[in-house]
């Protein structure tokens, strides 16, 4: 038996354009119109399946290529023991300035990867659980 079998035989329900709109409403975001008219198209479970099989759909947006790359903590300590105060200081300044650039440029690149995304769902449960978490961006 398919979960939806008990909406799909309600004399009331009819899958259409309308419910299709609000699928899209739901599982991801924004609602592209040639997005709705394939998706109304198709049976509800069939619709429903082309959200939640992320699978099926190659993750083809690429990712940030941009992130810093990790350091050595110990070699990097030891280049900073050697700076001045006045050096040290400057380069803090620099590590917070280009940290806050990373983080705004990752936050750019997931709002582009959330609209062009072919896994709207599964973007919309990343932001959910990225909600729930302990984040600073």
């Amino acid at each position: 038996m398919h979960p939806l079998d008990s909406v799909a035989t309600d004399p009331g329900f009819q899958w259409n354009i309308r419910m299709a709109r609000h699928l899209l409403n739901r599982a991801g975001f924004g609602v592209p119109p040639s997005a709705i008219a394939k998706l109304a198209a198709m049976k509800p479970e069939d619709a429903v399946a082309a959200f939640v099989d992320f699978e099926r759909f190659p993750d083809t947006l690429p990712g940030p290529t941009w992130l810093a790359s990790t350091t050595n903590n110990r070699e990097f300590r030891r280049l900073v023991s050697q700076l001045s105060e006045e050096e040290r200081r400057r380069l803090r300044q620099e590590q917070q300035r280009e940290a806050r650039e990373a983080i705004s440029r990752l936050q750019i690149w997931w709002l582009d990867r959330m609209c062009h995304t072919q896994r709207p769902l599964e973007e919309k449960l990343a932001l959910f659980w990225h909600g729930h978490f302990a984040t600073s961006a």
